[in-house]
């Protein structure tokens, strides 16, 4: 193309009609990829630290938890949304459907311990004479009394943090039924946990604080932002229950916690004529998932919760349904955006920089490289399992659609065999969509997810809420039709209390 140029007689310049500005695209796609062709060993290392939390800012304990939900209760039974009984009416349901299978599942969780004790038993010599066989010393020199030595198990606690992301509202109610499950589970066998959820919604947090009638307020935050510290988002983690309430706190937050279960099943409906409508609170909001943050202040309280209880091991069980929000930020200062010079801010890490992130109370240290292999949260859980030698145990609610299935065993699943770990699900190959189908039928999957010692894909939605178990026979009725449809239904409640199952078989094996 022939370009016309105008001479300008006055200023000397010449202009193109079309403002012609030639480039190198070449060029410039190398200057944007050549941070790549640096090895990482030479890049440049920056430490920072990880932040102090704020713990009083952050948790919530079970008893203000709890007084929260039965005055808003309160309320509207007052409001007369629902009927004054309608509480009990759920724990009784509630203890009826599950009371018989609980107290199964505690017999053959003492069963497996005391057959793992038995296994380990060693008998020794005490290195004194049994006068019932010193007559036989010319011939056997096993004359010394013998004694069985029987090994202590190991005591065993429980922490279980409940993601609140806003995604997670479908599953919520057969969450909530899950963690009362392995919770009565757990206060059955006389194994101590507690129960908390996580999330950040600044009502929430204001009411938790008791600024529910105040305006405009301030939230204190919830890490410590000093210059060389990692930069975290806030975080607020509520308290449910715990092993320690005494049965009549307990059965009260029982009731709570069903009529919070119910709340979210009728969150859908709109209609006010619902009959026996519970409404959500409105310091139960649901919001982002700061599972990293989370994690970050586990490795605080899990300590605190083993030394209380004097036991050698606690699991972390994690119930989530999505990946935790980006953190790769650092603190700095002189906001840029802001007349308070002093006031700091985050700043993002940047691709040409090995970050060294230390715990020096811990003596801990972990290199990470933005966009790299491991992300922010898989740091935090080394942190975590190296500082509190305690093990995490995730649950990956997924919705029980194709779509949500396929992309769920693309991103979330990793075996010896098959690594599709953070691919789409558009390239599964043959193998991985086997994988999808036997998924959907058994509502189960195991997955090496770096990060976690154990981790399982379970179908959420209705998959998730706990149904009544009866032996179904069509036809005429044969001992070989009653003992499969028998080990159907067995099977059907293991998989419909999973959590249970899956911690008995995590601490009994």
């Amino acid at each position: 193309m022939v370009q016309t140029l105008n001479r300008d007689k006055e200023s000397e310049d010449y202009t193109g009609d079309d403002e012609f500005q030639p480039s190198c695209q070449t060029d410039e796609v190398y200057r944007q990829n050549e941070n790549s062709l640096v090895d990482d060993v030479c890049k440049p290392r920056v430490y920072l630290n990880f932040p102090k939390p704020n713990l009083k800012n952050i948790i919530t304990p079970v008893k203000r938890v709890q007084e929260l939900l039965t005055k808003e209760f309160e309320r509207q039974i007052g409001s007369k949304y629902f009927k004054k009984d309608l509480g009990d009416q759920l724990l009784t349901e509630f203890k009826k459907k599950n009371d018989k299978y609980i107290s199964l599942l505690a017999k053959e969780f003492e069963m497996k311990k005391a057959a793992k004790v038995f296994a380990k038993r060693k008998i020794s010599s005490t290195g004194d004479l049994d006068i019932n066989k010193l007559a036989s010393y010319k011939f056997d020199d096993n004359i010394f009394r013998k004694v069985m030595m029987m090994p202590k198990g190991k005591s065993h606690g429980l922490v279980l943090l409940l993601d609140y992301s806003g995604s997670m509202f479908e599953n919520l109610p057969g969450s909530i039924e899950q963690v009362l499950i392995l919770a009565s589970f757990c206060r059955k066998v006389n194994i101590p946990f507690t129960v908390y959820n996580f999330g950040y919604s600044g009502i929430t947090h204001a009411t938790d604080l008791g600024y529910e009638k105040e305006n405009n307020i301030s939230l204190p935050e919830s890490f410590e932002k000093k210059l060389g510290n990692v930069w975290f988002e806030n975080v607020s983690i509520r308290e449910y229950l715990n092993s320690t309430m005494r049965t009549s706190d307990y059965n009260n937050a029982l009731k709570n916690l069903l009529l919070l279960k119910k709340a979210w099943e009728s969150y859908k409906s709109y209609s006010s004529l619902y009959n026996d409508r519970v409404y959500v609170p409105d310091f139960e909001n649901l919001t982002n998932t700061p599972l990293t943050q989370a994690m970050y202040v586990m490795g605080y309280i899990v300590p605190e919760f083993k030394k209380q209880n004097n036991l050698d091991l606690v699991n972390l069980v994690v119930v989530h349904d999505g990946d935790a929000d980006m953190t790769n930020r650092e603190v700095a200062l002189d906001d840029p955006f802001s007349n308070n010079k002093d006031r700091p801010y985050g700043k993002y890490l940047d691709y040409d920089s090995i970050y060294v992130l230390t715990d020096k109370k811990n003596r801990y240290s972990s290199t990470y490289i933005t966009g790299g292999e491991k992300s922010m949260y898989q740091v935090v859980c080394d942190w975590f399992k190296q500082t509190t030698n305690s093990k995490i145990v995730g649950f990956y609610l997924v919705p029980p659609t194709t779509r949500y299935v396929r992309d769920a065993v693309a991103r979330q699943y990793v075996s010896s065999k098959t690594s599709s770990y953070g691919h789409t699900a558009r390239y599964l190959n043959d193998d991985e969509l086997q994988i999808v189908k036997q998924f959907r039928k058994d509502k189960l999957l195991i997955s090496k997810k770096p990060g976690y010692d154990d981790f399982y894909l379970i179908l959420g939605g209705k998959d998730l809420t706990v149904q009544n178990e009866d032996i179904e026979v069509t036809g005429k009725v044969t001992s070989a039709k009653l003992k499969s449809a028998f080990l159907k239904m067995n099977k059907g409640k293991q998989v419909n209390r999973v959590l249970v199952s899956k911690f008995i078989e995590k601490i009994a094996a």
